[in-house]
């Protein structure tokens, strides 16, 4: 929903205040979000917070990834992977696989801790990320939706991503949707990194689309058609007006400075 992708946006959004202010509370409020674990894989460049959320009854995992988005979109090869957890013909990026894989053990072994905690029982398991945070949002939801399978636990499991790159091929997105769980992306204005990489490179977008639009005034979300893999009226229809800007006024706003409440 709506409400949903401005709610959940200070969550994707967390992994960015420095490490040494998070325990401290000192850059995410700890009414919001009382319990906050921060893991870091400076090799990888990987950072992942795992936390409550209160207010919201979630678990949250949220990615960063710390390597510099122009490095990535010059330097790192946009060639697809298979991934030997997922059926034949799946495959994803290289580099957003390998990054999510380096810290994957040590997030798991976080979230089963409050898996098993009775008190988070009827919490969601939230997965969220910004820009290349939100493709290992991706590439991950399948790994967590086989840990609650694994350990019979009914809960459901949400993923929004913002303003992320494409992370897979057609059979990694229809593989996606048939997991049966809430998937989202926010795509806003016409942001250059949700066309990356190019899809003659074989990538397509998955989840549904919610596409934010901006004018003088106002900040307006629309649905996208979900009859195509990408709706032409939504940001695959910007690629000739592409801005980087865009990718950082998500929801119309400058990005938000700490502390983070949801």
């Amino acid at each position: 929903s709506f409400d949903a992708i401005r709610q959940n946006f200070i969550s994707s959004y967390m992994p960015f205040c420095p490490s040494e202010k998070i325990a401290g509370h000192d850059c995410i409020c700890k009414e919001t979000y009382p319990q906050v674990e921060f893991i870091d894989d400076p090799e990888s460049g990987t950072l992942v917070i795992v936390a409550i959320n209160s207010k919201l009854s979630q678990i949250v995992v949220s990615y960063r990834i710390t390597a510099n988005l122009q490095n990535w979109i010059d330097n790192l090869s946009f060639q697809l992977v298979d991934i030997p957890e997922m059926p034949r013909g799946v495959r994803v990026h290289r580099g957003i696989y390998s990054t999510y894989i380096a810290a994957f053990n040590r997030v798991r072994d976080s979230v089963n801790r409050l898996l098993d905690d009775s008190q988070y029982k009827n919490h969601t398991l939230f997965i969220t990320g910004y820009s290349l945070g939100g493709g290992l949002a991706q590439v991950s939801t399948p790994s967590w939706y086989n840990l609650l399978q694994s350990r019979r636990d009914p809960r459901p499991i949400e993923v929004i991503s913002y303003s992320n790159p494409r992370v897979g091929n057609r059979d990694f997105a229809d593989y996606m949707e048939s997991l049966n769980i809430s998937i989202t992306r926010y795509t806003n204005g016409n942001d250059l990194v949700s066309h990356l990489p190019g899809r003659k490179l074989g990538y397509v977008h998955a989840g549904v689309e919610v596409y934010g639009k901006s004018t003088l005034f106002k900040h307006s979300l629309h649905h996208c058609s979900q009859e195509f893999d990408e709706d032409i009226n939504c940001i695959l229809g910007t690629f000739d007006l592409k801005n980087p800007l865009s990718h950082i006024y998500p929801l119309g706003k400058l990005f938000p400075l700490p502390p983070y409440c949801s």
